[in-house]
């Protein structure tokens, strides 16, 4: 377990103790394998708050593409489709988490090679249904980084829903994807100001991108939020083409002699079936027996038996 201890100098803030409330709240809502789960909620003898959470042990996203700016096809959309289905979870459950980056992206090491996402922070999270959440708005806006907000976002829009989220999940697979930002200057406000102004495709700066791919990241990074991916679901699951195949959920480098790199076992030689001359069921004439192998001698008809081993062809080894 770990334990999160809000700032002792935020503890007066009511707008800082609200958000720390929220990130409890908003994390035990969810109920999602790739949110981090919080255990317990209470105050400290001194009257700072603090939160119960399982322990992670492995590295944020941000270490990841510090070693490695530009990921295998791959592995990125491992990453993407995990990240979708959290997003998933906390659309269902009524939660926008508004402020999704590699910082707040972990990936849990549980030994086995491969990559385990879980989303932290949800500090900033707006539920539809909280009256409470609508004064978190403005400071949640500025609260976001830039690189990684939506337009309406850095508009200070109020009506703010799940399509800012999508928003961010695009901005993070071009970058898995690319090495950099889908905007020159992604901390200047000059991006949201022309409407005509969409990001280089990434296949212009990595050519060996499929198209299907580069198409479902620019939708995701449309200014129009109305011309986005409708939902986390829809962004994982386009219609030309999933974003990541069951072998792509977790494409870290396999380890030799791991499960998922073991050869798949071989087929066992059928048996012969023994000779009978009763009827089976179904059929109007007895059943002919198998006729018997020879050493070094292969029968001259035994192809052409319907129970003969050899009619199988390579369906056993």
């Amino acid at each position: 377990m770990a334990v999160k201890l809000l700032r002792p100098d935020l503890v007066s803030d009511p707008a800082s103790l609200a958000r720390f409330q929220q990130e409890a709240t908003a994390a035990a809502r969810i109920g999602s394998p790739h949110i981090v789960e919080v255990l317990d909620i209470g105050t400290t003898p001194g009257g700072a708050p603090f939160l119960v959470m399982e322990k992670l042990r492995g590295r944020p996203l941000t270490a990841l593409l510090a070693a490695t700016p530009v990921l295998p096809v791959p592995r990125a959309l491992g990453l993407a489709r995990q990240i979708l289905a959290a997003l998933e979870a906390a659309h269902a459950a009524g939660i926008v988490h508004r402020d999704l980056k590699p910082d707040n992206i972990f990936l849990v090491d549980q030994g086995d090679g491969f990559d385990h996402v879980k989303i932290v922070d949800f500090g900033i999270a707006k539920a539809k249904d909280d009256p409470k959440a609508a004064h978190l708005t403005a400071p949640a806006c500025c609260s976001a980084r830039p690189a990684y907000m939506s337009p309406e976002q850095a508009r200070g829009e109020r009506d703010v829903d799940h399509r800012a989220d999508i928003w961010a999940a695009g901005v993070i697979l071009y970058e898995c994807l690319t090495g950099r930002f889908p905007h020159d200057a992604p901390t200047s406000p000059a991006r949201w100001e022309d409407p005509l102004r969409s990001p280089p495709p990434p296949r212009s700066v990595r050519p060996e991108l499929e198209p299907w791919l580069e198409a479902t990241v620019l939708r995701a990074l449309a200014k129009d939020r109305t011309q986005r991916h409708p939902s986390a679901a829809a962004f994982a699951s386009p219609r030309s083409r999933p974003l990541a195949r069951p072998a792509e959920m977790s494409s870290a480098p396999r380890r030799p002699g791991s499960a998922a790199s073991a050869p798949p076992p071989r087929r066992l030689r059928p048996r012969h079936r023994q000779s009978s001359s009763t009827t089976r069921p179904g059929r109007s004439h007895p059943q002919r027996p198998c006729p018997r192998r020879r050493r070094g001698r292969l029968p001259s008809r035994a192809a052409a038996h319907p129970w003969s081993p050899f009619s199988w062809g390579s369906g056993w080894s």
